[in-house]
């Protein structure tokens, strides 16, 4: 009996101690629960929120950051269409610029056409030098005349040798300008590319990955409620422990109020009606203890099966939660960082920038070459015209000196042969003046254009770059506050860890008290089944079926406690709960 007792109490002692910690983790655990959610919140908030330090401006209020990814898609937009314009632009120059010197380059044949007329000039002189020394003394001035214009028509075919490698410096300048155009287009394409594939591409993936995240975290935190929940409920089952005590306390009072077995165990003697009356009071109060028992830890496995659903519940929402997190967290960081949106972009740009301009430089020197070679053309030409205005004087000499001498009245047919070669070179000149001179006034305007364009384009540029170098920077620490903010990023604190751990481990001990329940119904049970058949055989003996307990007080107690057990199965059965002094009085009833 002592076992039994001591059982019970340290049942009871436990079940206080144990709910007594439960009661006072539990509000703490709440706590710090809804602190980490009130914080996460919080950190939630922010990611959708950039300040950026330095100062800036621009930042000196908060935006949000879609809407300064939205400003900065905006702006790329802007330069693209902006760049697209200057493509245009330049291919247009471009192309006149090209269409200018290959149209000058294709003009270049009056130089062959000066060469052969000088060369037939020349035989023709020579001819005519030939007869003017057969017609001897009369022939001497005419000789003299044909000799010189031998010697001039030489130094022509000479110059056009010069005009025709001067005309392929400037087709070898156009090959060479045709080329770096043909770079420029690359570095242009790259440009684009960079803003367009780049800049642009990497702003969408940041948006949508930051969207994904953000979305992803509600979510979790929508869940965290459900972890909020499921410790609620735990809470709401700690009232059972009231329950709980007040029936260990009946029970507790029951066994002290059963009799000592022993006499009549070791009685030879059939009992007295006395003895009968305390043996079956006693093994009434067996039943009814038993019945207690088995009501507590009924209640107790109840307890602890809603505290271990609620637990595992939590628990793995909990691990689900944090799991989720951090696998969204390594994924956004990973897709992120292969995005560059900071130096390496900038770089890139300042580079490709630097590669533009020094071959806009190219183009301006090749350009400036080609006039340059041009306008030397230009002044050979006006040496060709000298000395085709020289050419037209020996004409006329001639036909002079044909009138002096009858002896040279057969050169007549020389000197038209002359005079018609003359007006031919006067032509092609003329035709050489025309092109170069066309050609040197528009390629003068389209240089002049394609100056002022670069001007225009190099502000641009210089403004592009520093825009890029500026939000490059911007996005570099958006993303380094936005990582950090994520990995602070916490639904659940180590100290809500830690009060976590120490609850689940109270639940492994409630589940060594309900053991002990067990112990104390078996305890009983066994002194039940002593007591039980010197009963059954006293009762026998005196040849009745039952027994009925005359001791008054012996009933009074007998009925205490089966009150106690009937109006407490009554309130569970109605579904409200029955304070201990309800149940004394006999308050609750179902009849």
């Amino acid at each position: 009996m002592k076992l039994t007792d001591v059982s019970l109490e340290k049942v009871v002692k436990e079940t206080e101690d144990i709910f007594g910690r439960i009661a006072e983790h539990y509000p703490e655990l709440l706590r710090t629960l809804e602190s980490g959610i009130k914080t996460a919140e919080s950190l939630i908030q922010n990611l959708s929120i950039i300040q950026i330090s330095g100062g800036n401006s621009e930042f000196e209020k908060s935006k949000t950051l879609l809407s300064y990814i939205e400003e900065q898609k905006s702006s790329s937009r802007n330069y693209l269409l902006e760049l697209d314009e200057n493509k245009k632009k330049d291919k247009d120059i471009t192309d006149r610029l090209t269409s200018s010197i290959q149209e000058y380059a294709d003009s270049q044949i009056y130089i062959d056409e000066i060469r052969e007329i000088s060369e037939s000039l020349q035989i023709v002189s020579l001819n005519a030098l030939i007869n003017a020394v057969r017609a001897g003394k009369g022939g001497e001035g005419f000789s003299v005349i044909t000799d010189n214009l031998k010697k001039v028509t030489g130094d022509t075919i000479n110059n056009t040798d010069l005009l025709e490698l001067k005309g392929k410096e400037v087709k070898r300048h156009l090959d060479e300008f045709l080329l770096i155009d043909k770079a420029l287009n690359e570095d242009r394409k790259v440009l684009l590319d960079t803003v367009e594939r780049q800049i642009m591409a990497n702003l969408d993936t940041f948006q949508n990955e930051s969207e994904i995240i953000s979305t992803l975290l509600l979510q979790l935190r929508r869940e965290s409620d459900d972890v909020r929940a499921d410790i609620l409920r735990i809470m709401q089952e700690l009232q059972q422990q009231d329950i709980i005590r007040q029936t260990i306390d009946q029970i507790l009072l029951s066994i002290k109020e059963l009799p000592d077995f022993d006499p009549v165990l070791n009685s030879a003697q059939p009992l007295s009606d006395e003895q009968m009356d305390r043996v079956m009071f006693g093994l009434r109060l067996i039943d009814l203890a038993v019945s207690m028992v088995e009501e507590v830890t009924e209640r107790l496995n109840a307890t602890i099966s809603v505290f271990i659903e609620n637990f595992n519940n939590a628990s793995n929402k909990l691990e689900s939660i944090q799991t989720d997190k951090s696998r969204a967290v390594s994924s956004f960081e990973q897709k992120v960082s292969t995005i560059g949106l900071a130096k390496d972009i900038f770089l890139k740009l300042q580079n490709n920038i630097n590669s533009l301009s020094e071959k806009r430089r190219e183009h301006l020197k090749i350009i400036t070459e080609i006039l340059s070679h041009v306008r030397s053309i230009s002044d050979d030409i006006v040496n060709f015209e000298k000395i085709s205005d020289w050419l037209q004087n020996v004409t006329v000499l001639s036909r002079i000196e044909l009138t002096k001498s009858r002896m040279l009245s057969e050169m007549v047919g020389s000197v038209d042969d002359m005079t018609e070669l003359v007006t031919r070179i006067q032509e092609q000149i003329k035709d050489g003046q025309r092109f170069t001179g066309k050609f040197i006034g528009t390629t003068g305007e389209i240089y002049s254009e394609y100056n002022e364009y670069l001007k225009v384009e190099k502000q641009f540029l210089g403004l592009f770059t520093k825009d890029v170098e500026v939000h490059s920077a911007n996005f570099h620490e958006i993303n380094v506050n936005f990582s950090s903010t994520l990995n602070k990023l916490n639904f659940f604190t180590q100290e809500f860890r830690d009060l976590f751990s120490l609850s689940v481990q109270e639940m492994e001990d409630l589940k060594v008290l309900a053991k002990d329940m067990g112990d104390v119904i078996t305890q009983l049970s066994k002194l039940k089944q002593t007591v039980e058949p010197v009963y059954l055989n006293n009762l026998k003996s005196r040849g009745l079926s039952e027994w009925r307990i005359e001791n008054d007080s012996l009933n009074t107690v007998i009925n205490k406690f089966t009150i106690y057990t009937h109006k407490k199965t009554a309130g569970d059965i109605s579904g409200f709960e029955v304070e201990e002094s309800a149940l004394e009085a006999g308050e609750i009833t179902l009849f």
